[in-house]
């Protein structure tokens, strides 16, 4: 994933993914762990309908953000 301040501009049937983040330490090194756990469709007056497969339990951080490959091909 990349760090972008790029204004994101939908189209109709563009859709989001919901990710939830879990930061945690391995052997002494920083990481995270990124699962898709929803999708996001914008209405027609810029608010958005989240639809959750799963609720984040402990400490993740939820992130709305464009699917990636990845994510659209595993995820139909």
């Amino acid at each position: 994933m990349t760090n972008s301040t790029e204004t994101l501009i939908l189209n109709d049937h563009d859709r989001l993914a919901i990710v939830g983040v879990v930061n945690f330490e391995h052997e002494g090194e920083a990481k995270s762990r990124w699962t898709t756990i929803g999708t996001a469709f914008q209405n027609k007056d810029g608010s958005f309908n989240l639809h959750f497969e799963y609720m984040p339990m402990t400490g993740a951080t939820v992130q709305i953000r464009p699917f990636s490959k990845r994510d659209s091909i595993s995820n139909g």
